[in-house]
């Protein structure tokens, strides 16, 4: 199975907005940047560089990707299901047969982690989720295949 890593990633200008109250501008994107290092650090060990693709419309973390040999897709649209479905085509024309979407900020994410979730499919067609620690969202969603 050839499994590639999707992260996407706002703008580290608009990034941890709802902090806009305790945090100034640079104390966020200084966050944001800390977070999203902290998800390479456990996407990279099991996906190797060539199957990470990060999506963005910030040029700044479109020119960081390339510069860690990281596939960096523009954003050409408003809004994450877009930006997810343009990363997904873009690894299944290049071989993926399932991606996992990561978010670019999520602080305790691990290589161990991501490697639970995707044994859990077992080499064969799924979707899994892994909800926040609050239930109301998603933190990670492997597909298989692509596009599923």
């Amino acid at each position: 199975m050839s499994i590639w890593a999707i992260i996407p990633m706002k703008s580290l200008q608009s990034g941890k907005s709802r902090l806009a109250g305790a945090l100034a501008s640079h104390e966020r994107t200084a966050l944001s940047l800390n977070m999203f290092f902290s998800v390479l650090n456990a996407v990279i060990p099991k996906f190797g560089p060539k199957r990470v693709i990060i999506v963005s419309k910030d040029h700044n973390i479109l020119r960081l990707a390339r510069s860690l040999r990281l596939h960096a897709v523009r954003d050409k649209r408003k809004g994450l299901n877009h930006a997810l479905k343009q990363a997904s085509a873009y690894a299944k024309v290049r071989g993926a047969t399932a991606t996992l979407l990561l978010f670019g900020d999520l602080p305790r994410v691990s290589t161990q982690e991501i490697a639970k979730l995707i044994s859990v499919a077992r080499n064969r067609p799924a979707i899994i989720a892994a909800p926040d620690r609050a239930g109301t969202g998603t933190n990670a969603l492997f597909v298989s295949p692509p596009g599923a």
